[in-house]
């Protein structure tokens, strides 16, 4: 609601040319800009006594004069002198300074999301400062607003992922101020590193991993997948075949998980060398050998699965794995009742 403010100035000045400016006096009454900024103040002098004919000049703070009349509306936060003579010559001056409001600001409280992609940011408004009228009818007003909720009393709001999001206070009397605060996320957990050295035979295997970003520090455990065991180890050794599921949780109780199956590669049997080139490769390869015979070939991921089949493989003939996706594999020779497993990774 707009105040009235009925001011009249100690130090009001009344220059008499005559005894007839006897009884001459100025009153101000003004009316305060509503909100901060705002330009809808006014002032209006009010003489009494004198001879008529009075002329007005009202000036502001920098001396441009704003009106003739004796009202001007319009007006911002300063001071505002007035001037006043009639027919007589008799002058009365006066002045009166218009004070706004402050501008509207807060004090809020930000909670960060604890895990990258998981909306569980929130804002909350704990003090609205300068807000003019009932506190209580102050109105929020947030973008975006995941939760729809907007209007009086709605100073929070929750359920929020990682970003910008602007905050509208409206008080009571329409004054408002904007806002822009920023939720937070931690880095996305991730494998920093993850894999298994197959087995040879017996219990060799090994699976091992790392993390990063998140929040440390880290905790991590592997389980296997068939027998329930479990290791909290980065490194987990002597494993015989199967599949490990491998957990990292962050400080905050953020977690991946991925999972290794560990083969066991059977002992060579072919009684001639074999070698693969190049090893790791990024997807053409060439398997050279002393042997002239055609091999059967197949490559199989670490689950066993069969990816690529040729009955009738010549030694020393490319073969363009680039369609097959990065990692480590086997690849199995045979000649008669005779076969042997190689590891041969892609990346």
């Amino acid at each position: 609601m707009k105040k009235l403010f009925l001011l009249t100035l100690s130090f009001l000045t009344l220059h008499c040319a005559n005894s007839q400016c006897s009884g001459y006096d100025l009153t101000i009454t003004s009316s305060n800009p509503i909100c901060y900024a705002f330009s809808d103040g006014s002032l209006t002098a009010i003489t009494t006594g004198g001879n008529g004919g009075d002329i007005y000049t009202i000036t502001d703070s920098l001396g441009n004069q704003l009106n003739l009349t004796n009202t001007v509306n319009n007006l911002l936060e300063g001071w505002y002198y007035v001037h006043v003579e009639d027919n007589m010559g008799c002058e009365l001056e006066d002045s009166v300074y218009l004070d706004a409001p402050d501008q509207i600001d807060i004090d809020y409280s930000i909670t960060n999301l604890i895990c990258q992609n998981i909306e569980s940011g929130s804002i909350e408004v704990d003090t609205v400062y300068n807000a003019t009228g009932d506190y209580n009818f102050i109105s929020y007003y947030w973008a975006p607003n995941p939760n729809g909720m907007n209007g009086v009393g709605q100073d929070s709001i929750g359920g929020l992922a990682d970003g910008t999001y602007s905050i509208t206070i409206n008080d009571e009397n329409g004054c408002s101020n904007v806002f822009d605060i920023d939720v937070l996320s931690p880095p996305a957990l991730t494998f920093a590193d993850f894999d298994f050295e197959p087995c040879s035979g017996g219990t060799s295997g090994v699976v091992f991993m790392s993390g990063a970003g998140g929040t440390p520090d880290y905790e991590y455990t592997w389980t296997n997948l068939g027998t329930g065991d479990s290791a909290s180890n980065t490194t987990w050794g002597g494993l015989s075949d199967g599949c490990y599921e491998g957990t990292i949780t962050d400080a905050n109780g953020c977690f991946i998980k991925d999972t290794a199956c560990v083969s066991c590669l059977s002992v060579a049997e072919l009684d001639f060398e074999v070698s693969i080139y190049p090893n790791p490769s990024s997807g053409l390869i060439t398997i050279n050998s002393n042997s002239q015979e055609n091999m059967q070939l197949i490559l199989r991921n670490m689950n066993g699965a069969e990816l690529y089949f040729d009955e009738n493989y010549l030694f020393g003939t490319a073969i363009d794995f680039s369609e097959i996706r990065s990692g480590i594999y086997i690849l199995q020779l045979s000649q008669d009742s005779k076969t042997s497993n190689y590891r041969l990774i892609l990346e």
